[in-house]
């Protein structure tokens, strides 16, 4: 049922690209995957930072700086939603590059679809990743989550009509004025779309290597 996953990758770190590719290897041996490696920190142009970001208003709300790292993320996550409106299949699985797989996704990931499928569930997209929020969070659960509703953008599972849907709203609307998964919390609820959260089947490196002190080649490079 997956189509194809997508990997928000900073090419710098070639650690994280070689953890991915053995995580592909072990979990996805049959499903395709594509790193997404366009607009690391270090190829954003003084027009590409102004025609996609308010570093005004960043700065006004939360009293720092729009980083570059921050700014070169949003960017994946805009080349990512525009390669996979342009491709062909119906769920796609987005996920960065510092994601440590728990347990089978295949086998999960294709029970929740059934489940939906099953019970008429509508779903645009479905976050399954512990991330900051839910760290060390391994509970069985599955149910809609309103505003605010994203839990970092680590481990998502979308629907390929929803991702057009936040793809037109990105190219009519392309300023960016917060951490992205902070802006697509209000992209969904402008939307109206059906997010859900599900079980954490992946935990999140940088998060594990800030906390416990292990899975440092995993740490975020964000700031």
């Amino acid at each position: 049922m997956l189509s194809k996953i997508y990997i928000i990758h900073y090419t710098k770190n070639q650690e994280r690209w070689r953890h991915m590719t053995m995580e592909m290897s072990k979990w996805f041996p049959h499903i395709e995957y594509e790193f997404i490696e366009k607009h690391d920190r270090e190829e954003l142009t003084d027009d590409i930072i102004l025609q996609n970001f308010d570093t005004q208003a960043y700065q006004n709300k939360f009293n720092r700086p729009f980083s570059k790292p921050e700014m070169s993320l949003s960017m994946k996550f805009k080349e990512c939603f525009s390669r996979i409106s342009q491709d062909v299949g119906d769920y796609f699985l987005v996920l960065e590059d510092d994601v440590i797989f728990k347990q089978d996704p295949i086998s999960y990931i294709n029970q929740v679809i059934e489940y939906c499928d099953r019970n008429s569930v509508s779903f645009d997209c479905i976050f399954m990743g512990e991330a900051e929020l839910r760290h060390k969070d391994d509970r069985d659960i599955f149910y809609k989550k309103e505003y605010p509703s994203t839990n970092g953008l680590c481990t998502v599972l979308y629907k390929k009509k929803s991702i057009m849907k936040l793809h037109d709203n990105l190219n009519k609307h392309p300023i960016v004025t917060q951490a992205f998964d902070w802006e697509l919390n209000d992209r969904f609820r402008d939307l109206e779309f059906n997010v859900y959260w599900a079980k954490a089947i992946t935990k999140h490196g940088s998060v594990i290597a800030s906390r416990e002190g292990v899975y440092q080649g995993l740490r975020s490079m964000l700031r």
